[in-house]
């Protein structure tokens, strides 16, 4: 039986104990991404949108700091570039209608997989994701690309050399550099020659067709990415770079 869409996981998160589960959705039309496997990670009882209202993105987000938070102009906002009211929204209402089969019990995952690349984490953070699932399903894909802001915690050791460890200052990348990530940074907005911390996204370069699904430079194990920080809170994003790191050291000590 085929399906849109299928449940991996369904579990407590090691971040704070709150239910979560872990929905792959087959097709996507992400002009950025292509057409890849989406993976989804969501608070089972709570809906994206109310689930950040109360803190519980928590539950599946971690420490991130593009979560919805206090900021220097004394107003609350969420630098996150994926909007919780359209897609996590519709994937969430559509498991709790019960439309997303468990994958364990109705599907030929190596068929199911096959040719195909994945994407761990359109919303969420998939180093909450069984190890052993996304080992599993990476050794039948094609390919697959997968960020963590939870690079500190061990829970998420296992996840070295699979998902890129995602980085918001160059402490950070010399941090989670030293612990044997490969890094996802995102700059300032408009920013491209931040050429000391890897290299720009293919799919920012200007005139670029490049998408994920072809590229997939960011499955973890290759080289250190960074992009432009962008969405409609792009702006809002301060990365610390090297240069700002050593002025303040020479002010401050």
């Amino acid at each position: 039986m085929s399906s849109n869409g299928y449940v991996l996981q369904r579990g407590f998160s090691p971040i704070n104990g709150e239910p979560f589960v872990v929905i792959m959705t087959m097709k996507s039309s992400n002009k950025k991404t292509g057409n890849m496997i989406q993976v989804w990670i969501l608070h089972e009882n709570v809906n994206p949108v109310d689930a950040i209202q109360q803190g519980l993105d928590q539950t599946i987000c971690g420490d991130c700091p593009h979560r919805l938070r206090l900021h220097s102009d004394g107003k609350l906002h969420r630098t996150c570039y994926v909007n919780p009211g359209q897609a996590p929204l519709s994937v969430w209402r559509a498991y709790k209608r019960g439309l997303y089969p468990d994958i364990n019990n109705c599907v030929d995952v190596d068929r199911l997989l096959s040719g195909r690349h994945i994407r761990w984490g359109a919303y969420g953070d998939p180093s909450i994701i069984d190890p052993s699932i996304v080992k599993s399903f990476n050794e039948k894909a094609e390919g697959h690309t997968g960020y963590t802001h939870q690079w500190r915690h061990a829970f998420c050791d296992a996840f070295i050399g699979v998902f890129q460890a995602s980085c918001d200052s160059f402490s950070d990348y010399l941090e989670a550099s030293s612990k044997g990530w490969k890094c996802f940074s995102v700059v300032n907005k408009g920013e491209t020659d931040a050429t000391n911390i890897g290299k720009l996204c293919p799919t920012e370069v200007p005139n670029s067709q490049a998408k994920c699904q072809s590229c997939t430079l960011c499955d973890g194990s290759k080289t250190d990415i960074f992009i432009p920080a962008h969405g409609t809170a792009g702006k809002l994003v301060s990365y610390q770079s090297k240069e700002i790191m050593e002025i303040a050291e020479l002010l401050f000590n």
